[in-house]
C-alpha cells in the first residue's frame, strides 16, 4: 500500500512514498515507514528525508514529547530508539544479542520519553531507551499483548474498534 497527500478539499493529490504506519511528527511532518526505510515526509509532498535506512523497519512509536522514536526491525524482531531526526539511534531490545529476545509487537514510549514497553514473547519488558539497563520482564504480563502507556501512570490495552456498514 501506499500513503497520498491531497488538500482538505482532494485537490493537489501527491504520492507518499510507499509503506505503512503513518504518525504526525508535528502539524507539517508525518513519519511513514516503507520505501527504504523510516522517512520524515512534509505533508504537502514537498521534502522527504530517510531518518533510518533499513527497509525492515517497521511499527514506529513516538514519544508525547515528541523528541524520540521507537521502531522495530521486522527482520530481527529487535527495538531501536533514536531522535526523531535519526541522530542518537540505540538498540534496546535485545541488549544482550546472546539473550534471543525479540520483539513482536509495536513499542510503546513512556510518556517522558524515558522508557519503551515492548511485547516480547509471552511477557510485556520495561527497557530504559537509552539502553543503561536491560529490558525486564512486567511482573504479571503474561498474554498482555499491544501495550499503551496511559499518563495517569497505569497500562492500558487499546481498545477493539469494529467498523461495519461499509461495502
Amino acid at each position: 500500500g501506499g500513503i497520498s497527500f491531497a488538500n482538505t478539499d482532494g485537490t493537489n493529490t501527491t504520492p507518499g512514498p510507499e509503506g505503512a504506519n503513518p504518525i504526525w511528527l508535528d502539524a507539517e511532518n508525518l513519519l511513514v515507514t516503507g520505501g527504504g526505510g523510516l522517512q520524515r515526509v512534509r505533508a504537502d509532498g514537498e521534502e522527504r528525508a530517510t531518518l533510518v535506512g533499513s527497509s525492515s523497519v517497521t511499527l514506529p512509536s513516538l514519544s508525547a514529547d515528541k523528541q524520540k522514536i521507537a521502531y522495530l526491525d521486522g527482520n530481527l524482531g529487535h527495538v531501536f530508539v533514536s531522535g526523531v531526526l535519526g541522530e542518537r539511534q540505540t538498540r534496546v531490545l535485545p541488549r544482550d544479542l546472546s539473550s534471543g529476545l525479540t520483539a513482536n509487537s509495536r513499542p510503546s514510549l513512556s510518556p517522558d520519553g524515558g522508557w519503551l514497553l515492548v511485547e516480547a514473547g509471552p511477557f510485556l519488558y520495561l527497557a530504559p531507551t537509552d539502553g543503561s539497563g536491560p529490558p525486564l520482564p512486567v511482573v504479571g504480563s503474561e498474554g498482555v499483548s499491544q501495550p499503551a502507556w496511559v499518563f495517569e501512570g497505569g497500562l492500558e490495552s487499546p481498545p477493539s474498534i469494529s467498523v461495519s456498514g461499509y461495502e
